[in-house]
């Protein structure tokens, strides 16, 4: 997801709207890989170079959506993903949403806009709790790194994200595996059905260091896929 991300990134395009339904889970056509993991929905992404103030109008899901988009003309920047990618990672790591006022069921948009613009950010492990689905160690620098309101304390974009989030999950792999274990039991945890069973057995994609140039790329939706 971070690589996938970094690669629109520095291709000048903003998301906007990152969340678990724009990121899909699927079957790789590479051969000697058996998934991959695909960013969707880049139908409202913004060029950063589009205006010269790089503003836009307010459009997101407030669920996932930076303090920035909450407002016409709020300024927009990879960033702005970098928010939305580590409240991702702390729902893949938890199997709830990191905003109270989201696990409840008889929550508003009023509530939940005044959890994300002005309630305190508790850290991530605090907001966990002692469940038996606690974040690793050194998540919490990193989670705060994401989720901070002013926007210029946060990574800058999803390459400074990754970097800092390697070794935090790396930390967790077992000896002779290609994938972090608590990547494999995020993703059973933050789904259900075929794509849990997929991502707890057949993932085989290593993951990429930090400096490793992305293998995906930034195309023309459009184009035939090859």
């Amino acid at each position: 997801l971070c690589h996938a991300l970094a690669a629109a990134h520095a291709a000048g395009v903003v998301h906007r709207d990152l969340k678990p339904e724009n990121v899909f889970l699927a079957r790789a056509r590479q051969v000697g890989v058996s998934s991959v993991v695909k960013v969707l929905d880049f139908g409202i992404a913004k060029l950063v170079a589009e205006t010269r103030a790089a503003t836009t109008q307010a459009i997101g899901t407030p669920l996932w959506m930076a303090p920035e988009q909450a407002q016409a003309g709020g300024n927009i920047q990879p960033a702005t993903d970098v928010w939305s990618l580590g409240l991702l990672a702390y729902w893949l790591l938890t199997g709830k949403y990191y905003w109270h006022t989201a696990n409840q069921d008889d929550t508003t948009a009023m509530a939940l806009m005044k959890e994300v613009l002005f309630d305190p950010l508790a850290p991530a492990s605090e907001r966990a709790g002692k469940r038996d689905r606690a974040v690793p160690s050194g998540f919490d620098e990193w989670f705060g790194r994401c989720v901070c309101r002013e926007m210029e304390r946060r990574f800058s974009d999803a390459t400074a994200a990754w970097s800092a989030l390697a070794p935090v999950l790396s930390g967790a792999s077992p000896k002779g595996s290609t994938m972090p274990l608590i990547v494999l039991n995020a993703f059973a945890r933050a789904t259900s059905g075929p794509v849990s069973a997929l991502a707890a057995t057949e993932i085989a994609a290593p993951v990429l260091p930090a400096s490793a140039e992305s293998p995906l790329r930034v195309t023309d939706s459009r184009a035939p896929a090859k």
